[in-house]
């Protein structure tokens, strides 16, 4: 009971509190030196204005009567918020063009919180370097007319559908009209286009995705170093790699992003930065000067199944066993020495080829003889460098007129190494477990097969290289030394920074084949 009694004075304090603080506010505002939009009369404390957009009305009317008596601009009291209420186009226009970040606050509202997945929608988020990279996202690639046109044939096709669906009802009705109700009509054909044009990826998959992309940009405009430019349009994940597939080659769109961007410049393949550069003078000074500063290799599959686990120093990165590996290509394998020690090689294999192409003439006599020149440049270059590797010609000759098995069976699995080291593979751009399992096209599935098979092949080369030095007393010359004897000279220790012996010749040995028959 007495609480009951002191009832009335308690309700009388709070609301004499209220006006106060509302008398307050009003006092600051008002001393704001900037000009404000008009606000109607009418407030109440606490509630604002709402009790003004709860009639009979509609909130448009009613709005649209107050702009009447107060002007195309002026605000309202939403609770304990102000919203400015804008009804001309041109304000409009200028609000969201040209004074977009200015306008782009949004309030704390729990439909942000728990429908937006805790503000990672940018249409709750206020503006900031989250909202403008969402925003650019949406604009540019989600929204934009060339994504609608390309998606154009979705919305046909569900017309198409709803069309013919409209026709069933009328046919199965006979002479009687049928009864559609065509708001559900048009309902369901407006949910049905946007479902399908709705990419399918979980949204906080995609919000996880987005925040960690934006934690690595951050991370980069923080670095003090002057960095080339890159060009826009990237997208989270993937980055730039939806620009390279498309009609033109890769080299034409690089091409034409250098001529926007300048000679440097780089690019985003999926998670990693790669600097793409188009003037031979920055080049040689990157592999010449600069050449251990560029040394870096990513994590790929070509390096662990086709390069024996980054045993080939193509496929590492700069480090003690890369240093040692390249100095040993460059003075002992590849070196001007060697290449002349085994001119002999490519004389013999030229005058070879020659008499090979003479005697198809002599067997046709006056006719002429089709000769397939790609062809015939192919088994010369192959047999020089198989020759120069392993001591062996495989393909050709005068008196091979059918090539056997093995060597058909050598030259299809290069082909197919060749192919495969230079394929994308989307788990190396996108390092996550779940696409290396699936393997999408197959590609690591047929690097480890194609590993398997060259496997069986150099080894027995180098078996062969072994059981010959094991029975020559004395050591062969400079010109009757191949590149497996130079390796197996040099390579005397078993292990080699944690790799067999042999295992570095073979990798050796494959990026030797790749390097030159790529040339």
């Amino acid at each position: 009971m007495n609480f009951l009694f002191h009832l009335p004075a308690i309700a009388a304090g709070l609301l004499a509190l209220l006006l106060v603080y509302n008398l307050w506010k009003a006092r600051i505002r008002n001393n704001n030196k900037g000009k404000s939009p008009p606000e109607p009369s009418g407030a109440w404390p606490v509630i604002g204005h709402l009790h003004l957009l709860g009639g009979e009305k509609t909130v448009s009317r009613t709005l649209g009567a107050i702009a009447d008596k107060y002007g195309p601009i002026f605000t309202i009291r939403l609770g304990m918020d102000r919203a400015l209420v804008i009804s001309n186009w041109e304000a409009v226009k200028e609000c969201f063009t040209t004074n977009d970040r200015a306008f782009g606050a949004r309030p704390v509202s729990s439909a942000g919180k728990y429908l937006g997945y805790n503000y990672a929608g940018f249409g709750f988020v206020s503006c900031g370097p989250f909202w403008r990279e969402m925003r650019k996202l949406a604009l540019l690639e989600v929204l934009s007319g060339r994504r609608l046109e390309a998606l154009k044939h979705v919305r046909v096709s569900e017309i198409v559908t709803s069309i013919k669906y409209l026709y069933s009802i009328s046919s199965r009705n006979g002479e009687k009209p049928a009864e559609v109700e065509i708001s559900k009509w048009i309902e369901e054909l407006t949910f049905n286009i946007i479902v399908r044009m709705i990419a399918a990826i979980a949204a906080g998959l995609l919000a996880l995705l987005l925040v960690y992309n934006l934690w690595k940009a951050r991370i980069r405009n923080n670095n003090k170093g002057k960095s080339p430019p890159e060009p826009s349009g990237a997208w989270p994940v993937i980055g730039h790699l939806h620009l390279l597939g498309g009609e033109k080659t890769v080299s034409r769109t690089l091409g034409a992003i250098a001529d926007k961007y300048g000679p440097i410049f780089t690019i985003r393949l999926g998670m990693d930065r790669a600097l793409v550069i188009s003037n031979w003078e920055a080049v040689k000074e990157c592999f010449t000067t600069n050449d251990r500063a560029f040394g870096a290799r990513p994590v790929s599959s070509a390096g662990k199944y086709l390069g024996y686990n980054y045993a080939g120093f193509g496929f590492v990165s700069c480090g003690p066993f890369w240093r040692e590996m390249r100095k040993l290509a460059l003075l002992e394998v590849l070196s001007g020495r060697r290449l002349e020690a085994l001119k002999h090689v490519r004389v013999s294999e030229i005058v070879t080829s020659i008499k090979y192409l003479y005697s198809i003439s002599s067997r046709n006599g006056e006719k002429p003889a089709e000769v397939v020149i790609s062809k015939w440049i192919e088994e010369l270059t192959f047999n020089i460098i198989v020759r120069m590797i392993a001591g062996k010609r495989y393909l050709g000759g005068v008196t091979n007129d059918v090539e056997d098995e093995a060597a058909r069976h050598f030259r299809r699995v290069i082909k197919e190494f060749m192919y495969v080291s230079g394929q994308f593979v989307l788990s190396d751009a996108i390092p996550f477990p779940l696409l290396r399992w699936i393997d999408w096209k197959g590609l690591i599935k047929s690097m480890k097969r194609i590993s398997e098979e060259l496997d069986s092949i150099v080894d027995v080369w180098i078996q062969e290289h072994i059981q010959k030095r094991l029975l020559d007393s004395e050591p062969a010359g400079d010109e009757q030394q191949d590149f497996i004897d130079v390796l197996l000279s040099v390579l005397d220790d078993q292990f080699m920074y944690g790799h067999k012996r042999e295992t570095i010749i073979k990798a050796t040995i494959l990026v030797c084949l790749l390097i030159q028959l790529r040339r």
